[in-house]
Protein backbone atom coordinates (compact mmCIF):
# COMPACT_ATOMS: atom_id res chain seq x y z
CA UNK A 1 0.00 0.00 0.00
CA UNK A 2 1.54 3.44 -1.13
CA UNK A 3 1.87 5.67 1.95
CA UNK A 4 -0.83 8.37 0.56
CA UNK A 5 -3.01 5.65 0.78
CA UNK A 6 -2.85 4.32 4.70
CA UNK A 7 -4.61 7.85 6.12
CA UNK A 8 -7.18 7.92 3.14
CA UNK A 9 -7.82 4.32 4.26
CA UNK A 10 -8.34 5.34 7.90
CA UNK A 11 -10.19 8.14 7.43
CA UNK A 12 -12.69 6.21 5.02
CA UNK A 13 -13.19 3.22 7.27
CA UNK A 14 -14.11 5.27 9.75
CA UNK A 15 -16.30 7.26 8.01
CA UNK A 16 -18.06 3.96 7.11
CA UNK A 17 -18.13 2.72 10.43
CA UNK A 18 -20.80 5.90 11.87
CA UNK A 19 -22.29 5.71 8.14
CA UNK A 20 -25.41 4.70 9.40
CA UNK A 21 -26.19 8.63 11.15
CA UNK A 22 -26.48 9.88 7.72
CA UNK A 23 -29.94 7.60 8.16
CA UNK A 24 -30.59 9.66 11.08
CA UNK A 25 -32.82 12.22 12.00
CA UNK A 26 -32.90 15.31 14.87
CA UNK A 27 -33.19 13.66 18.49
CA UNK A 28 -35.47 14.73 21.99
CA UNK A 29 -31.62 15.48 23.36
CA UNK A 30 -30.84 19.13 22.88
CA UNK A 31 -31.27 18.93 18.58
CA UNK A 32 -34.56 20.67 18.44
CA UNK A 33 -33.94 23.67 21.04
CA UNK A 34 -29.67 23.43 19.40
CA UNK A 35 -31.17 23.16 15.28
CA UNK A 36 -34.48 23.30 14.84
CA UNK A 37 -36.38 25.75 16.74
CA UNK A 38 -33.36 27.76 16.71
CA UNK A 39 -33.61 30.58 14.19
CA UNK A 40 -30.50 32.60 15.38
CA UNK A 41 -27.72 30.77 14.05
CA UNK A 42 -29.62 30.48 10.48
CA UNK A 43 -28.10 33.74 8.93
CA UNK A 44 -24.22 35.68 8.91
CA UNK A 45 -25.74 39.18 9.65
CA UNK A 46 -24.32 41.37 12.44
CA UNK A 47 -27.24 40.50 14.36
CA UNK A 48 -26.70 36.94 14.38
CA UNK A 49 -22.42 36.58 14.31
CA UNK A 50 -23.09 39.07 18.31
CA UNK A 51 -25.14 36.15 19.25
CA UNK A 52 -22.75 33.29 17.93
CA UNK A 53 -20.14 35.44 19.50
CA UNK A 54 -21.70 35.79 23.02
CA UNK A 55 -24.53 33.25 23.83
CA UNK A 56 -24.07 30.28 26.44
CA UNK A 57 -26.96 28.75 25.27
CA UNK A 58 -27.52 24.97 26.93
CA UNK A 59 -24.27 26.12 28.93
CA UNK A 60 -21.93 26.06 25.97
CA UNK A 61 -19.74 28.63 24.15
CA UNK A 62 -19.15 27.66 21.01
CA UNK A 63 -19.04 30.40 18.35
CA UNK A 64 -17.39 28.24 15.49
CA UNK A 65 -19.30 25.34 15.81
CA UNK A 66 -22.57 28.26 15.64
CA UNK A 67 -20.67 28.94 12.45
CA UNK A 68 -20.72 25.41 10.67
CA UNK A 69 -24.29 25.50 11.78
CA UNK A 70 -25.24 27.96 10.04
CA UNK A 71 -22.81 26.90 6.63
CA UNK A 72 -25.39 23.63 7.02
CA UNK A 73 -28.01 25.50 6.98
CA UNK A 74 -27.24 26.97 3.71
CA UNK A 75 -26.27 23.79 2.35
CA UNK A 76 -28.92 21.83 3.40
CA UNK A 77 -32.12 23.77 5.30
CA UNK A 78 -32.79 21.68 8.17
CA UNK A 79 -32.07 18.47 6.64
CA UNK A 80 -30.34 16.19 9.31
CA UNK A 81 -28.74 14.44 6.99
CA UNK A 82 -26.60 17.21 6.07
CA UNK A 83 -25.34 18.05 9.94
CA UNK A 84 -24.78 14.14 10.22
CA UNK A 85 -22.60 14.29 7.33
CA UNK A 86 -20.65 17.00 8.33
CA UNK A 87 -20.16 15.44 11.39
CA UNK A 88 -18.75 12.53 9.61
CA UNK A 89 -16.27 14.31 7.42
CA UNK A 90 -15.08 15.86 10.60
CA UNK A 91 -14.56 12.66 12.41
CA UNK A 92 -12.70 11.07 9.11
CA UNK A 93 -10.55 13.83 8.80
CA UNK A 94 -9.27 13.68 12.57
CA UNK A 95 -8.32 10.30 12.11
CA UNK A 96 -5.98 11.20 9.18
CA UNK A 97 -5.13 13.56 11.15
CA UNK A 98 -4.48 11.06 14.24
CA UNK A 99 -2.44 8.84 11.35
CA UNK A 100 0.12 12.04 10.90
CA UNK A 101 0.24 12.40 14.55
CA UNK A 102 1.78 8.83 15.05
CA UNK A 103 4.18 9.45 12.56
CA UNK A 104 5.43 12.34 13.92
CA UNK A 105 5.26 10.65 17.88
CA UNK A 106 6.36 7.14 16.94
CA UNK A 107 9.89 7.14 14.96
CA UNK A 108 11.19 6.63 11.57
CA UNK A 109 10.99 3.12 11.61
CA UNK A 110 10.54 0.02 9.48
CA UNK A 111 7.09 -0.70 11.05
CA UNK A 112 6.12 3.04 11.42
CA UNK A 113 3.25 3.04 9.22
CA UNK A 114 1.41 -0.19 10.42
CA UNK A 115 1.72 1.55 14.11
CA UNK A 116 0.48 4.86 12.81
CA UNK A 117 -2.39 2.59 10.77
CA UNK A 118 -3.27 0.83 14.32
CA UNK A 119 -3.26 3.75 15.92
CA UNK A 120 -5.60 5.91 13.56
CA UNK A 121 -8.16 3.25 13.27
CA UNK A 122 -8.53 2.16 16.90
CA UNK A 123 -9.16 6.03 17.22
CA UNK A 124 -11.40 6.34 14.77
CA UNK A 125 -13.58 3.01 14.48
CA UNK A 126 -13.68 2.76 18.45
CA UNK A 127 -17.85 2.83 19.27
CA UNK A 128 -16.89 5.53 22.38
CA UNK A 129 -16.57 8.01 19.23
CA UNK A 130 -20.45 7.22 18.36
CA UNK A 131 -21.78 9.76 20.88
CA UNK A 132 -19.59 12.89 19.62
CA UNK A 133 -19.61 11.84 15.86
CA UNK A 134 -23.81 10.70 15.31
CA UNK A 135 -25.10 13.22 18.11
CA UNK A 136 -25.54 16.06 15.74
CA UNK A 137 -25.57 18.71 18.74
CA UNK A 138 -21.94 17.70 19.62
CA UNK A 139 -20.82 19.16 16.67
CA UNK A 140 -18.22 20.59 18.93
CA UNK A 141 -16.43 18.00 20.11
CA UNK A 142 -15.04 16.96 16.64
CA UNK A 143 -14.87 20.54 15.03
CA UNK A 144 -12.94 21.60 18.13
CA UNK A 145 -10.35 18.26 17.90
CA UNK A 146 -9.64 18.81 14.08
CA UNK A 147 -8.34 22.29 15.17
CA UNK A 148 -6.90 21.00 18.59
CA UNK A 149 -5.31 17.78 16.51
CA UNK A 150 -3.06 20.06 13.69
CA UNK A 151 -2.00 22.48 16.48
CA UNK A 152 -0.89 20.03 17.87
CA UNK A 153 1.00 18.82 14.58
CA UNK A 154 2.21 22.25 13.91
CA UNK A 155 3.69 21.97 17.83
CA UNK A 156 6.05 18.69 16.89
CA UNK A 157 7.01 20.28 13.70
CA UNK A 158 7.95 23.26 15.12
CA UNK A 159 10.75 21.27 17.43
CA UNK A 160 12.01 19.05 13.84
CA UNK A 161 12.16 21.90 12.12
CA UNK A 162 13.94 24.84 14.53
CA UNK A 163 14.77 27.14 11.81
CA UNK A 164 10.90 27.26 11.05
CA UNK A 165 9.84 27.49 14.58
CA UNK A 166 8.43 30.74 14.76
CA UNK A 167 6.20 29.93 11.91
CA UNK A 168 4.60 26.93 13.48
CA UNK A 169 4.19 27.86 16.96
CA UNK A 170 2.11 30.97 15.70
CA UNK A 171 0.18 28.83 13.63
CA UNK A 172 -0.23 26.25 16.58
CA UNK A 173 -1.92 29.29 18.46
CA UNK A 174 -3.85 29.91 15.87
CA UNK A 175 -5.22 26.58 15.84
CA UNK A 176 -5.53 26.09 19.34
CA UNK A 177 -7.76 29.44 19.65
CA UNK A 178 -10.26 27.72 16.83
CA UNK A 179 -10.56 24.66 18.76
CA UNK A 180 -11.32 26.99 21.65
CA UNK A 181 -13.67 28.92 20.30
CA UNK A 182 -15.79 25.21 18.98
CA UNK A 183 -15.92 24.34 22.59
CA UNK A 184 -13.54 25.10 25.44
CA UNK A 185 -12.82 21.06 26.54
CA UNK A 186 -8.68 21.80 25.39
CA UNK A 187 -7.95 23.64 28.12
CA UNK A 188 -5.57 21.15 29.21
CA UNK A 189 -3.71 21.28 26.25
CA UNK A 190 -0.31 23.53 27.02
CA UNK A 191 0.18 20.56 30.16
CA UNK A 192 -0.06 17.89 26.98
CA UNK A 193 2.34 19.95 25.16
CA UNK A 194 4.91 19.85 28.67
CA UNK A 195 4.14 15.82 28.69
CA UNK A 196 5.31 15.50 24.86
CA UNK A 197 8.21 17.37 25.75
CA UNK A 198 8.96 15.10 28.54
CA UNK A 199 8.27 12.23 26.16
CA UNK A 200 9.11 11.32 23.22
CA UNK A 201 10.92 14.63 22.52
CA UNK A 202 12.87 14.52 25.65
CA UNK A 203 12.83 18.61 26.32
CA UNK A 204 11.91 18.44 29.74
CA UNK A 205 13.99 19.41 32.41
CA UNK A 206 13.63 20.08 36.35
CA UNK A 207 16.59 22.72 35.84
CA UNK A 208 14.72 26.40 36.59
CA UNK A 209 16.13 28.20 33.62
CA UNK A 210 15.49 25.74 31.42
CA UNK A 211 11.94 24.83 32.92
CA UNK A 212 11.23 28.61 32.54
CA UNK A 213 12.12 28.62 28.81
CA UNK A 214 9.52 26.18 27.79
CA UNK A 215 6.67 27.49 29.74
CA UNK A 216 7.30 31.01 28.35
CA UNK A 217 7.30 29.54 24.93
CA UNK A 218 3.86 28.55 25.65
CA UNK A 219 2.68 31.56 26.73
CA UNK A 220 0.49 32.37 24.33
CA UNK A 221 -1.09 28.73 24.88
CA UNK A 222 -1.38 29.22 28.67
CA UNK A 223 -2.89 32.44 27.97
CA UNK A 224 -5.55 31.40 26.07
CA UNK A 225 -6.16 28.19 28.10
CA UNK A 226 -7.36 30.13 31.12
CA UNK A 227 -9.25 32.57 29.66
CA UNK A 228 -11.20 29.81 27.89
CA UNK A 229 -11.20 28.59 31.54
CA UNK A 230 -13.08 31.71 33.00
CA UNK A 231 -15.68 31.73 29.35
CA UNK A 232 -16.30 28.29 29.87
CA UNK A 233 -16.88 28.38 33.73
CA UNK A 234 -18.90 31.66 32.52
CA UNK A 235 -21.20 29.73 30.87
CA UNK A 236 -21.66 26.78 32.85
CA UNK A 237 -22.71 28.76 35.46
CA UNK A 238 -25.55 30.67 32.74
CA UNK A 239 -27.40 27.36 32.85
CA UNK A 240 -29.65 25.52 35.23
CA UNK A 241 -27.40 22.49 34.79
CA UNK A 242 -24.72 23.43 36.78
CA UNK A 243 -24.62 21.61 40.25
CA UNK A 244 -23.96 23.49 43.48
CA UNK A 245 -21.26 22.58 45.85
CA UNK A 246 -24.06 22.25 48.80
CA UNK A 247 -25.97 19.82 46.74
CA UNK A 248 -23.15 17.79 45.57
CA UNK A 249 -20.12 18.03 47.71
CA UNK A 250 -15.99 17.33 47.42
CA UNK A 251 -16.73 13.45 48.27
CA UNK A 252 -18.90 12.83 45.19
CA UNK A 253 -17.22 15.05 43.02
CA UNK A 254 -13.84 12.85 43.60
CA UNK A 255 -15.66 9.80 43.70
CA UNK A 256 -16.85 10.91 40.51
CA UNK A 257 -13.52 11.55 39.32
CA UNK A 258 -12.42 8.27 40.24
CA UNK A 259 -15.19 6.27 38.89
CA UNK A 260 -14.94 8.12 35.43
CA UNK A 261 -10.88 7.37 34.92
CA UNK A 262 -11.72 3.47 35.47
CA UNK A 263 -14.92 3.67 33.62
CA UNK A 264 -13.57 4.73 30.39
CA UNK A 265 -10.56 2.58 30.70
CA UNK A 266 -12.83 -0.01 30.95
CA UNK A 267 -15.57 0.77 27.77
CA UNK A 268 -12.01 1.16 26.16
CA UNK A 269 -11.09 -2.51 26.30
CA UNK A 270 -14.81 -4.01 26.74
CA UNK A 271 -17.16 -1.43 24.59
CA UNK A 272 -20.62 -3.45 25.19
CA UNK A 273 -23.34 -1.91 26.88
CA UNK A 274 -22.66 1.60 25.92
CA UNK A 275 -25.20 4.07 26.11
CA UNK A 276 -26.09 7.83 25.68
CA UNK A 277 -26.87 8.22 29.39
CA UNK A 278 -25.21 6.92 32.51
CA UNK A 279 -27.29 8.62 34.87
CA UNK A 280 -25.62 9.35 38.37
CA UNK A 281 -27.27 8.31 41.32
CA UNK A 282 -27.93 10.23 44.12
CA UNK A 283 -25.36 8.51 46.29
CA UNK A 284 -22.25 7.00 44.58
CA UNK A 285 -22.14 3.14 45.34
CA UNK A 286 -19.05 2.40 46.99
CA UNK A 287 -18.49 -0.77 44.85
CA UNK A 288 -18.45 1.40 41.79
CA UNK A 289 -16.41 3.98 43.59
CA UNK A 290 -13.93 0.87 44.60
CA UNK A 291 -13.53 -0.67 41.47
CA UNK A 292 -13.22 1.62 38.70
CA UNK A 293 -10.89 4.18 41.17
CA UNK A 294 -9.55 1.17 42.04
CA UNK A 295 -8.39 -0.08 39.11
CA UNK A 296 -7.46 3.79 37.87
CA UNK A 297 -5.19 4.32 40.89
CA UNK A 298 -3.28 0.71 40.24
CA UNK A 299 -2.68 1.33 36.98
CA UNK A 300 -0.91 4.69 38.02
CA UNK A 301 0.94 3.17 40.52
CA UNK A 302 2.16 0.12 38.00
CA UNK A 303 3.01 2.38 35.34
CA UNK A 304 5.15 4.68 37.77
CA UNK A 305 7.05 1.89 38.75
CA UNK A 306 8.05 0.89 35.73
CA UNK A 307 8.65 4.23 34.63
CA UNK A 308 12.30 3.93 33.53
CA UNK A 309 11.65 0.70 31.84
CA UNK A 310 8.12 2.05 30.03
CA UNK A 311 8.31 5.56 29.93
CA UNK A 312 5.85 5.89 27.12
CA UNK A 313 2.73 3.68 29.36
CA UNK A 314 3.33 6.32 31.82
CA UNK A 315 3.34 9.54 29.26
CA UNK A 316 -0.33 7.96 27.12
CA UNK A 317 -1.59 7.38 30.97
CA UNK A 318 -0.63 10.68 31.78
CA UNK A 319 -2.07 12.64 28.93
CA UNK A 320 -5.29 10.39 29.07
CA UNK A 321 -6.04 11.31 32.97
CA UNK A 322 -5.16 15.23 31.60
CA UNK A 323 -7.11 15.58 28.55
CA UNK A 324 -9.93 13.72 31.06
CA UNK A 325 -10.13 17.22 33.76
CA UNK A 326 -12.43 19.38 32.23
CA UNK A 327 -15.25 16.15 31.79
CA UNK A 328 -14.53 14.63 35.60
CA UNK A 329 -17.04 16.39 37.58
CA UNK A 330 -15.02 18.73 39.36
CA UNK A 331 -17.03 21.19 37.94
CA UNK A 332 -20.71 19.59 38.41
CA UNK A 333 -23.48 19.93 35.68
CA UNK A 334 -25.81 17.42 34.07
CA UNK A 335 -27.27 14.62 35.63
CA UNK A 336 -24.83 12.32 34.22
CA UNK A 337 -22.15 10.60 35.85
CA UNK A 338 -20.23 9.89 32.62
CA UNK A 339 -20.22 10.16 28.87
CA UNK A 340 -18.84 8.46 26.32
CA UNK A 341 -18.23 12.19 24.41
CA UNK A 342 -15.88 12.85 27.15
CA UNK A 343 -13.38 10.03 25.92
CA UNK A 344 -13.20 11.82 22.37
CA UNK A 345 -9.98 13.46 23.20
CA UNK A 346 -8.76 11.41 25.98
CA UNK A 347 -8.38 8.18 24.76
CA UNK A 348 -6.11 9.40 21.71
CA UNK A 349 -2.77 9.12 23.79
CA UNK A 350 -4.01 5.02 24.65
CA UNK A 351 -4.84 4.68 20.67
CA UNK A 352 -1.21 5.59 20.18
CA UNK A 353 -0.06 3.36 22.97
CA UNK A 354 -1.03 0.81 21.13
CA UNK A 355 -0.18 1.54 17.90
CA UNK A 356 3.81 2.05 19.71
CA UNK A 357 2.76 -1.53 20.42
CA UNK A 358 2.04 -2.81 17.17
CA UNK A 359 4.84 -1.16 15.52
CA UNK A 360 7.27 -2.67 17.68
CA UNK A 361 6.32 -6.19 17.12
CA UNK A 362 5.93 -5.79 13.57
CA UNK A 363 9.53 -4.59 13.35
CA UNK A 364 10.63 -7.91 16.05
CA UNK A 365 8.24 -10.74 14.72
CA UNK A 366 9.19 -12.73 11.89
CA UNK A 367 7.05 -12.85 8.93
CA UNK A 368 4.39 -15.51 10.64
CA UNK A 369 4.04 -13.33 13.43
CA UNK A 370 3.56 -10.41 11.35
CA UNK A 371 0.58 -12.68 9.36
CA UNK A 372 -0.85 -13.29 12.43
CA UNK A 373 -1.00 -9.29 13.79
CA UNK A 374 -2.38 -8.63 10.65
CA UNK A 375 -5.29 -11.07 10.96
CA UNK A 376 -5.77 -10.18 14.40
CA UNK A 377 -6.11 -6.72 13.36
CA UNK A 378 -8.33 -7.71 11.14
CA UNK A 379 -10.63 -8.75 13.15
CA UNK A 380 -10.76 -6.32 15.94
CA UNK A 381 -11.29 -3.80 13.53
CA UNK A 382 -14.06 -5.42 12.27
CA UNK A 383 -15.75 -5.88 15.14
CA UNK A 384 -15.08 -2.57 16.60
CA UNK A 385 -16.41 -1.49 13.05
CA UNK A 386 -19.84 -3.26 13.74
CA UNK A 387 -20.31 -1.89 16.82
CA UNK A 388 -19.88 1.67 16.32
CA UNK A 389 -22.19 0.83 12.97
CA UNK A 390 -24.68 -0.62 15.61
CA UNK A 391 -23.84 2.29 17.95
CA UNK A 392 -24.86 4.60 15.34
CA UNK A 393 -28.14 3.06 14.75
CA UNK A 394 -29.57 3.54 18.58
CA UNK A 395 -29.22 7.78 17.60
CA UNK A 396 -31.84 7.02 14.16
CA UNK A 397 -34.67 9.11 16.18
CA UNK A 398 -35.81 10.06 19.75
CA UNK A 399 -37.88 6.81 20.60
CA UNK A 400 -34.91 4.50 19.52
CA UNK A 401 -32.53 6.93 21.94
CA UNK A 402 -34.28 6.53 25.20
CA UNK A 403 -34.84 3.01 24.40
CA UNK A 404 -30.40 1.94 24.25
CA UNK A 405 -31.07 4.52 27.95
CA UNK A 406 -33.41 2.33 29.49
CA UNK A 407 -32.25 -0.76 27.85
CA UNK A 408 -29.03 -0.65 29.47
CA UNK A 409 -30.32 1.18 32.75
CA UNK A 410 -33.85 0.03 33.56
CA UNK A 411 -33.75 2.74 36.52
CA UNK A 412 -32.87 5.68 34.89
CA UNK A 413 -36.59 7.12 35.54
CA UNK A 414 -34.62 10.00 33.29
CA UNK A 415 -34.70 8.17 30.60
CA UNK A 416 -38.43 6.42 31.01
CA UNK A 417 -39.66 9.92 31.07
CA UNK A 418 -37.94 10.85 27.69
CA UNK A 419 -38.84 8.11 26.33
CA UNK A 420 -42.78 8.58 27.10
CA UNK A 421 -42.47 12.16 25.76
CA UNK A 422 -41.03 10.49 22.46
CA UNK A 423 -43.81 7.75 22.13
CA UNK A 424 -46.56 10.38 22.71
CA UNK A 425 -45.06 13.05 20.06
CA UNK A 426 -45.30 9.95 17.37
CA UNK A 427 -48.94 9.40 18.95
CA UNK A 428 -48.67 5.66 20.60
CA UNK A 429 -50.36 7.39 23.77
CA UNK A 430 -51.05 3.36 24.94
CA UNK A 431 -47.37 3.12 25.25
CA UNK A 432 -46.41 5.81 26.37
CA UNK A 433 -48.51 6.03 29.23
CA UNK A 434 -46.93 2.31 30.26
CA UNK A 435 -43.36 3.84 30.44
CA UNK A 436 -44.46 6.95 32.22
CA UNK A 437 -45.83 4.83 35.00
CA UNK A 438 -43.02 2.62 35.05
CA UNK A 439 -40.83 6.29 34.66
CA UNK A 440 -43.08 7.54 38.38
CA UNK A 441 -42.02 3.58 39.79
CA UNK A 442 -38.79 4.30 39.03
CA UNK A 443 -38.57 7.65 40.20
CA UNK A 444 -40.14 6.80 43.38
CA UNK A 445 -37.70 3.47 44.06
CA UNK A 446 -34.38 6.06 43.24
CA UNK A 447 -35.20 8.44 45.65
CA UNK A 448 -36.30 5.71 48.42
CA UNK A 449 -33.51 3.92 48.05
CA UNK A 450 -31.34 7.46 48.20
CA UNK A 451 -33.20 8.46 51.18
CA UNK A 452 -32.88 4.96 53.27
CA UNK A 453 -29.30 5.27 52.73
CA UNK A 454 -29.21 8.57 53.98
CA UNK A 455 -30.99 7.56 57.25
CA UNK A 456 -28.47 4.78 57.54
CA UNK A 457 -25.41 7.80 57.56
CA UNK A 458 -27.50 9.45 60.35
CA UNK A 459 -28.46 12.51 57.83
CA UNK A 460 -32.17 12.85 58.79
CA UNK A 461 -33.21 15.99 56.83
CA UNK A 462 -31.64 15.23 53.69
CA UNK A 463 -33.12 11.69 54.06
CA UNK A 464 -36.29 12.81 54.11
CA UNK A 465 -36.03 14.92 51.84
CA UNK A 466 -35.70 12.26 49.74
CA UNK A 467 -38.70 10.34 51.33
CA UNK A 468 -41.20 12.88 50.25
CA UNK A 469 -39.82 12.83 46.57
CA UNK A 470 -39.89 9.15 46.81
CA UNK A 471 -44.37 9.26 48.22
CA UNK A 472 -44.41 11.91 45.40
CA UNK A 473 -45.63 14.92 48.07
CA UNK A 474 -42.67 17.01 47.37
CA UNK A 475 -41.40 17.87 43.40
Amino acid sequence: MKRAWFPLFAAAAAFLAFAPSLRNGFVSWDDHMTLVYNLAYRDLGWENLRWMFSTFLLGHYQPLSWLSFWLDHRLWGVAPAGYHLTNLLLHAANTAQVYGLALLLLGKRPGLRWGALFAALLFGLHPLRAESVVWATERRDVLSACFLLAATRCYLQAQRLPQRRPSFMNLAAVLYLLSLLSKVVGITWPGALLLLDAYPLGRFSREPRKLLTLLTEKWAFIVLSLAAAFIGMTAQGSGTALVPYSQYGAGARFGQAAYQSGFYLWKTLWPFGLSPLYEKSFLLEPSAFWCFGGAAAMVTAALLLLRRRWPAGLAAWALYGLMLIPALGIVKSGRQIAADRFTYLPCLGLALLAGAGVQRLWENGPAAARRTLLAGSCVLFMGLGALSWRQAAFWHDSVSLWSRVVDVDPRSYFGRQNLAAALTAEGRHAEAAEEQARAKRARADVFEQAGRKLLDRGEDARAEEYLKKARGTQP
